[in-house]
Protein backbone atom coordinates (compact mmCIF):
# COMPACT_ATOMS: atom_id res chain seq x y z
CA UNK A 1 0.00 0.00 0.00
CA UNK A 2 1.74 3.21 -0.89
CA UNK A 3 1.51 6.60 1.10
CA UNK A 4 -1.82 7.98 -0.97
CA UNK A 5 -3.75 4.43 0.06
CA UNK A 6 -2.56 4.89 3.51
CA UNK A 7 -3.73 8.52 4.24
CA UNK A 8 -6.86 7.47 2.24
CA UNK A 9 -7.56 4.41 4.27
CA UNK A 10 -6.37 6.20 7.55
CA UNK A 11 -9.48 8.82 6.77
CA UNK A 12 -11.96 6.23 5.84
CA UNK A 13 -11.55 4.87 9.58
CA UNK A 14 -11.40 8.38 11.14
CA UNK A 15 -14.43 9.06 9.20
CA UNK A 16 -16.12 5.75 10.18
CA UNK A 17 -15.35 6.53 13.56
CA UNK A 18 -16.98 10.10 13.90
CA UNK A 19 -13.61 12.00 13.97
CA UNK A 20 -13.59 13.91 11.02
CA UNK A 21 -16.18 16.36 12.11
CA UNK A 22 -18.83 16.76 9.61
CA UNK A 23 -15.69 16.92 6.89
CA UNK A 24 -16.91 16.00 3.22
CA UNK A 25 -14.42 14.68 0.89
CA UNK A 26 -14.03 14.84 -2.60
CA UNK A 27 -12.00 13.69 -5.50
CA UNK A 28 -12.52 14.99 -8.72
CA UNK A 29 -10.29 14.48 -11.78
CA UNK A 30 -10.21 11.61 -14.39
CA UNK A 31 -10.58 8.41 -11.55
CA UNK A 32 -10.67 5.91 -14.26
CA UNK A 33 -6.46 6.73 -14.81
CA UNK A 34 -5.56 5.72 -11.05
CA UNK A 35 -4.50 2.36 -10.27
CA UNK A 36 -8.15 0.00 -9.11
CA UNK A 37 -6.97 -0.26 -5.33
CA UNK A 38 -6.65 3.39 -4.85
CA UNK A 39 -9.58 4.11 -6.87
CA UNK A 40 -11.51 2.24 -5.07
CA UNK A 41 -10.19 3.51 -2.09
CA UNK A 42 -10.77 7.31 -3.40
CA UNK A 43 -14.75 6.02 -4.07
CA UNK A 44 -15.02 4.60 -0.70
CA UNK A 45 -13.68 7.95 1.35
CA UNK A 46 -16.23 10.25 -0.85
CA UNK A 47 -19.29 7.25 0.02
CA UNK A 48 -18.45 7.57 3.91
CA UNK A 49 -18.41 11.13 3.20
CA UNK A 50 -21.45 12.22 0.88
CA UNK A 51 -23.86 12.56 3.70
CA UNK A 52 -21.87 14.90 6.06
CA UNK A 53 -22.45 18.91 5.35
CA UNK A 54 -19.79 20.70 7.17
CA UNK A 55 -16.18 21.29 5.52
CA UNK A 56 -15.54 20.34 1.82
CA UNK A 57 -12.16 19.10 0.86
CA UNK A 58 -11.65 18.45 -2.87
CA UNK A 59 -8.29 16.43 -3.57
CA UNK A 60 -7.53 16.51 -7.78
CA UNK A 61 -6.44 13.24 -8.97
CA UNK A 62 -5.40 12.64 -12.27
CA UNK A 63 -5.92 16.19 -12.90
CA UNK A 64 -5.10 18.99 -15.11
CA UNK A 65 -7.07 21.75 -16.65
CA UNK A 66 -6.27 20.75 -20.27
CA UNK A 67 -7.29 17.43 -19.54
CA UNK A 68 -10.72 18.79 -18.47
CA UNK A 69 -11.34 21.24 -21.03
CA UNK A 70 -11.21 18.86 -23.46
CA UNK A 71 -13.48 16.37 -21.04
CA UNK A 72 -16.22 19.21 -20.57
CA UNK A 73 -16.05 20.47 -23.94
CA UNK A 74 -16.55 16.74 -25.36
CA UNK A 75 -19.55 16.04 -23.10
CA UNK A 76 -20.92 19.10 -23.96
CA UNK A 77 -21.13 18.75 -27.23
CA UNK A 78 -22.66 15.34 -26.98
CA UNK A 79 -25.23 17.01 -24.62
CA UNK A 80 -26.02 19.68 -27.20
CA UNK A 81 -25.62 17.96 -30.42
CA UNK A 82 -26.97 14.78 -29.97
CA UNK A 83 -29.41 15.59 -32.73
CA UNK A 84 -27.18 16.98 -35.62
CA UNK A 85 -30.08 18.21 -37.50
CA UNK A 86 -30.60 21.72 -34.86
CA UNK A 87 -27.63 23.04 -33.87
CA UNK A 88 -27.17 24.46 -31.06
CA UNK A 89 -24.91 27.26 -29.89
CA UNK A 90 -22.41 26.10 -26.95
CA UNK A 91 -22.51 28.59 -24.29
CA UNK A 92 -19.65 29.05 -21.24
CA UNK A 93 -21.92 27.74 -18.78
CA UNK A 94 -22.71 24.75 -21.13
CA UNK A 95 -18.46 24.19 -20.69
CA UNK A 96 -18.93 24.70 -16.98
CA UNK A 97 -21.58 22.15 -15.89
CA UNK A 98 -19.51 19.27 -17.60
CA UNK A 99 -16.04 20.08 -15.90
CA UNK A 100 -15.09 17.70 -12.97
CA UNK A 101 -15.42 20.62 -10.82
CA UNK A 102 -19.27 21.34 -11.33
CA UNK A 103 -20.35 19.35 -7.96
CA UNK A 104 -17.96 22.11 -6.13
CA UNK A 105 -18.14 25.94 -6.20
CA UNK A 106 -15.27 27.46 -7.26
CA UNK A 107 -12.17 27.46 -4.95
CA UNK A 108 -11.55 30.89 -2.58
CA UNK A 109 -8.22 29.60 -1.20
CA UNK A 110 -6.05 27.61 -3.38
CA UNK A 111 -3.18 25.59 -1.07
CA UNK A 112 0.01 24.57 -3.60
CA UNK A 113 2.27 22.30 -1.69
CA UNK A 114 5.87 21.38 -2.63
CA UNK A 115 7.47 25.52 -2.79
CA UNK A 116 6.11 25.86 -6.20
CA UNK A 117 4.23 29.35 -6.59
CA UNK A 118 2.22 28.52 -10.20
CA UNK A 119 -0.75 26.84 -11.05
CA UNK A 120 0.92 24.60 -14.02
CA UNK A 121 -1.56 23.00 -15.44
CA UNK A 122 -4.15 22.88 -12.09
CA UNK A 123 -7.58 24.36 -12.35
CA UNK A 124 -6.72 27.62 -14.10
CA UNK A 125 -9.86 28.18 -15.28
CA UNK A 126 -11.89 27.92 -11.44
CA UNK A 127 -9.19 29.70 -9.71
CA UNK A 128 -9.10 32.85 -11.71
CA UNK A 129 -10.28 34.47 -8.53
CA UNK A 130 -8.67 32.80 -5.75
CA UNK A 131 -6.00 32.92 -2.83
CA UNK A 132 -3.02 31.13 -4.14
CA UNK A 133 -0.87 30.15 -0.63
CA UNK A 134 2.09 28.30 -0.70
CA UNK A 135 3.72 26.22 1.26
CA UNK A 136 7.16 23.97 0.70
CA UNK A 137 5.59 21.28 3.17
CA UNK A 138 4.68 18.24 0.72
CA UNK A 139 0.77 16.82 0.48
CA UNK A 140 1.52 14.17 2.69
CA UNK A 141 3.17 16.04 5.60
CA UNK A 142 0.88 18.82 4.96
CA UNK A 143 -0.35 19.52 8.72
CA UNK A 144 -2.88 21.89 11.00
CA UNK A 145 -0.56 24.37 11.42
CA UNK A 146 0.04 24.81 7.27
CA UNK A 147 -3.83 25.00 6.82
CA UNK A 148 -4.22 27.59 10.11
CA UNK A 149 -1.59 29.89 8.14
CA UNK A 150 -3.36 29.52 5.13
CA UNK A 151 -6.51 29.91 6.20
CA UNK A 152 -5.64 33.56 8.67
CA UNK A 153 -3.57 34.70 5.32
CA UNK A 154 -6.91 34.21 3.47
CA UNK A 155 -9.21 35.76 6.14
CA UNK A 156 -6.34 38.89 5.83
CA UNK A 157 -6.95 39.21 1.83
CA UNK A 158 -10.60 38.58 1.89
CA UNK A 159 -12.07 42.00 1.41
CA UNK A 160 -9.29 42.25 -1.89
CA UNK A 161 -10.90 39.46 -2.98
CA UNK A 162 -14.35 40.12 -2.69
CA UNK A 163 -13.72 43.61 -4.32
CA UNK A 164 -12.02 41.72 -7.33
CA UNK A 165 -14.75 39.26 -7.46
CA UNK A 166 -17.28 42.68 -7.90
CA UNK A 167 -14.95 43.82 -11.02
CA UNK A 168 -15.58 40.79 -13.00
Amino acid sequence: MNTREEKIELTIDQAISGNLNNLKVIFIGDLNMLNERLKAAAQRLMEVTEENRGLMVVVCVAYSTSHEIVHAIRESCVRKCGDRDSPQVLEVSDIEECMYTSIVPDPALVIRTGGRDRLSNFMTWQTSRSLLHTTAALWPELGLWHLVWAILKFQRMQNYLQKKQKLD
